[in-house]
């Protein structure tokens, strides 16, 4: 039996195994081009435009047995195409400035996701208790529905008051939030019941 070869096309796409007479008729007709690749295997490949004879001016590699005759001609599939993952968006820092252009006046960041962290591990996405954690105690958070609705500012003497500049988080809330311009406390039952995570974190001076 004569030694077979398949045929591998630029874009990955592998065809045969056609015998040794088929592969000069390929290289030829044009069909087999100098770039594509053969092997007697389909595991070990040889660059077609190197091996002795197939090509004009081609180097000599050995491969034996070129002699005898299928028929129709290869027809390359396409490799399959992979759609590489969109990289991740992250949120990036936003500066404000006093009215002047002069003074830095505020740093937040907002968003879903970020690889900024804030005073003691602070992030997006964090829960009102991985809040609490941070500050190592409970605080005071604003109730939803106005313009500051949502905000933990009032760190009731816990460790995000010790950071040497004025710390607010503003909480998504994904379930049931109370409304208002009060504070609740976030170890209350209605903040519990917003089931709300962190959007936002700003840093500003002391005033």
């Amino acid at each position: 039996m004569s030694v077979q070869f398949w045929i591998r096309g630029p874009q990955g796409g592998v065809v045969g195994p056609f015998d040794a007479q088929k592969i000069r008729e390929f290289a030829t007709t044009g069909q087999l081009k100098p770039d594509m690749d053969i092997s007697k295997d389909g595991v070990a490949w040889q660059n077609a435009g190197k091996v002795t004879g197939l090509f004009p001016q081609s180097q000599p590699v050995q491969i034996d047995d070129f002699s005898a005759a299928p028929s129709a001609p290869p027809a390359f599939a396409p490799a399959p195409r992979v759609n590489p993952a969109p990289p991740p968006v992250y949120a990036k820092p936003a500066f404000v400035w006093d009215e002047h252009g002069r003074n830095l006046s505020e740093v937040h960041v907002y968003g879903n996701s970020s690889q900024w962290v804030g005073p003691n591990g602070i992030t997006l996405g964090q829960s009102v208790s991985d809040v609490e954690h941070a500050n190592h105690g409970a605080f005071a958070i604003t109730g939803w529905g106005w313009d500051y609705g949502g905000r933990g500012y009032d760190w009731r003497g816990g460790a995000l008051s010790r950071q040497g500049c004025r710390i607010f988080v503003d909480f998504d809330a994904r379930g049931t939030p109370p409304d208002g311009e009060s504070d609740f406390m976030s170890d209350s039952a209605a903040i519990r019941s917003a089931n709300a995570v962190v959007q936002g974190v700003g840093l500003a001076p002391n005033e």
